[in-house]
C-alpha cells in the first residue's frame, strides 16, 4: 500500500461520513415536512455542503502522484476534510428537534457554521499550496480570499437576505468555478 492510499482510505473515510450526515439530515427534512416545513435557505446550504465534499474529494485524488510525504501534509489534509465534515453536521445537529425550525437552526449555528466555512477556505488554500497549486490556476487565491472575505462578513451580518443572497452566489460561483472557469485558466 503506498502512502497516498494509505491516506485516501482516511480521507474517504472522512467525506463518506460527511455525505451521510449530510443525506440523513435531508432525509429527515423530507421525512418530517408536516411537522417543520423545509427552509430554503437551509437547503441551498446543504446543496453547497454536498457539491462542496463531493468535488474536494475528486480534488483529493490529485495528490496520487506525490512521492515525499511528511506528516505536517498529512494532517493538513486530515484537517481539511474533517472541516467539510463539520459543515456538515453542523448544518444537521444529530439532536435536532423534530420542531425546532431549520432556519432558526441555521441562525442559531451562523457562527459555528460560517466559521467552520472559513476554517475550511483556509485549509483549502493551505492544501493547494503544499501541493504547488495554489496559484493554479492564477485566479485560485483571488477565489478562495473573495469568498474568505463574504463568508468572514456573514459572521457579522444578521440579515436573512445577506445569508439567502451569499448561499446562492457560493453555490453559482462554486459551480461555475468547477465546471467552466478552472478549465478555460488552466
Amino acid at each position: 500500500m503506498s502512502a497516498f492510499e494509505f491516506l485516501a482510505v482516511l480521507l474517504s473515510i472522512i467525506f463518506g461520513l460527511g455525505l451521510t450526515h449530510l443525506l440523513s439530515g435531508v432525509s429527515r427534512t423530507i421525512q418530517r415536512r408536516r411537522d417543520n416545513r423545509p427552509d430554503g435557505l437551509h437547503l441551498v446550504w446543504s446543496l453547497n455542503v454536498f457539491f462542496v465534499l463531493v468535488l474536494n474529494w475528486w480534488v483529493a485524488f490529485s495528490w496520487n502522484a506525490t512521492a515525499a510525504w511528511s506528516f505536517e501534509v498529512y494532517v493538513i489534509l486530515i484537517l481539511w476534510s474533517v472541516s467539510m465534515y463539520l459543515l456538515a453536521v453542523i448544518l444537521y445537529p444529530p439532536d435536532l428537534s423534530l420542531y425546532e425550525h431549520s432556519r432558526a437552526l441555521y441562525f442559531r449555528n451562523r457562527r459555528w457554521f460560517l466559521g467552520t466555512l472559513l476554517l475550511f477556505l483556509a485549509l483549502d488554500a493551505a492544501q493547494s499550496a503544499v501541493r504547488g497549486a495554489l496559484f493554479s490556476p492564477p485566479l485560485y487565491l483571488p477565489f478562495i480570499a473573495h469568498h474568505f472575505i463574504l463568508a468572514g462578513a456573514g459572521l457579522w451580518v444578521r440579515r436573512p437576505v445577506y445569508h439567502w443572497v451569499y448561499a446562492v452566489y457560493f453555490l453559482v460561483s462554486m459551480f461555475a468555478w468547477a465546471l467552466v472557469f478552472r478549465r478555460l485558466l488552466m
